[in-house]
């Protein structure tokens, strides 16, 4: 299930640009959504990965009987700066998402543009849920929360 939405950012991109990937917004992240707590995390803003443990009472109630212990999700992303002329003008910072023992992946996009004092935003995923019957109906509730 395809999902999009927009935004803005207080602050110039190359700032926005930093703090979106970085470990300690993700920690954050992590924890607003009611995870466990983060895994683990690697790498630099410009490309990284992370983890987190989500508990079944987190999950959809049509999940919960297929991961009746929660899953780990896996998120790698990577930065790419649209520049022009030395001056960073667009990015995007894109997560590939993976389900460790679950039959799901996913996506996230995230497209910014400079806006000088804001930075617009806008959004884009997918979220994929391969269960026969209940599959639609879990993708939802996911996106949902998202």
């Amino acid at each position: 299930m395809k999902f999009e939405s927009e935004t803005s950012y207080a602050g110039p991109i190359d700032v926005v640009l930093k703090v979106l990937g970085s470990e300690e917004l993700l920690r954050k992240r992590v924890a607003a959504a009611g995870a466990e707590g983060m895994v683990q995390y690697s790498g630099t803003n410009e490309a990284h990965t992370f983890s987190a443990q989500v508990p079944s009472n987190q999950l959809p109630s049509a999940a919960r009987s297929f991961l009746p212990n929660g899953f780990t999700a896996v998120l790698a992303g990577k930065t790419k700066e649209l520049t022009e002329a030395g001056q960073v003008h667009g990015a995007t910072l894109a997560y590939d998402i993976t389900v460790e023992g679950a039959p799901a992946s996913g996506s996230l996009t995230f497209i910014l543009a400079d806006g000088g004092a804001t930075t617009p935003a806008k959004i884009v995923g997918e979220i994929n849920v391969n269960v026969p019957f209940v599959g639609g109906r879990i993708e939802k509730s996911a996106v949902d929360q998202v």
